[in-house]
């Protein structure tokens, strides 16, 4: 016989997991993830519980499914016609590596963010895709911690999650 070890997660944190139906949700010893896709978004979260079931941590990664980084692979098939990255003289994608890898690093040079409670920057995020043969596709996104986590201060953040990156986003442009 398995010995299971029993989930305790407080009312109130039941009552705000409540609020993200949309998500899946998991739960492991001391942990909680949520997971969310859809055309336009990936969410993934992780929380720290403590002994009393309460969020004491919260680690919140967001990708837009617009802002993918474009590489050779996840074209599924140059339509030659309207790719700007064909060249037709040479018969091949004009994208090299160390463009791909110029992009990546000026968006994640970006600075973070920090406070003695939240903590914000860029990250990205892969995504497996099987469609013609196995690679990765790379999306831009944010990471947000928050340190100094409550049930009702993670519940909030994520209820501001697009207003606080668009904030974040205006921040590191100044």
């Amino acid at each position: 016989m398995e010995n299971k070890k029993i989930i305790t997660i407080s009312e109130q944190l039941k009552n705000v997991l409540e609020e993200f139906k949309d998500y899946k949700v998991r739960f492991e010893e001391g942990k909680v993830f949520l997971e969310y896709e859809d055309a336009y978004e990936i969410v993934s979260v992780e929380l720290t519980l403590n002994e009393h079931g309460n969020v004491v941590e919260a680690d919140i990664i967001h990708a837009d499914l617009d802002a993918e980084i474009i590489t050779q692979e996840s074209c599924h098939g140059c339509f030659y016609d309207d790719c700007s990255f064909y060249d037709e003289e040479l018969n091949e994608c004009k994208l090299s590596d160390d463009d791909i890898m110029k992009e990546i690093g000026e968006y994640v040079s970006a600075r973070t963010l920090s406070t003695s409670t939240f903590e914000i920057s860029r990250i990205i995020v892969e995504r497996k895709c099987y469609i013609d043969f196995p690679h990765d596709h790379s999306y831009k996104g944010h990471q947000i911690t928050i340190k100094k986590a409550t049930n009702i201060l993670f519940r909030d953040v994520m209820n501001l999650l697009d207003e606080l990156l668009e904030l974040y986003e205006s921040a590191i442009e100044k």
